[in-house]
């Protein structure tokens, strides 16, 4: 990201977003306490799986996890010996 002396426009990006997050939420990471499940909006706001009511019960969301497997089938086939 830093090159021959100056910053590129990705740098100064993060930089920014950085200066945005310490200005917004404080200088020390520690203290920074995000809820994990909010209000269902549109636009979102946060992180959450928001799943659809199809029946007689109303299912609440959950925070988001980024685990990609959990979701995923798999359509196995064949013999294993």
């Amino acid at each position: 990201m830093w090159a021959a002396g100056y910053v590129t426009a990705e740098t100064r990006t993060l930089l920014q977003a950085a200066a945005a997050l310490k200005t917004k939420y404080g200088g020390s990471m520690t203290g920074w306490k995000l809820p994990t499940v909010c209000a269902v909006t549109s636009p979102p706001g946060c992180d959450q799986i928001v799943p659809t009511a199809a029946g007689a019960v109303n299912v609440l969301p959950q925070p988001f996890d980024n685990r990609g497997t959990f979701y995923r089938a798999d359509a196995i086939t064949g013999h294993r010996p």
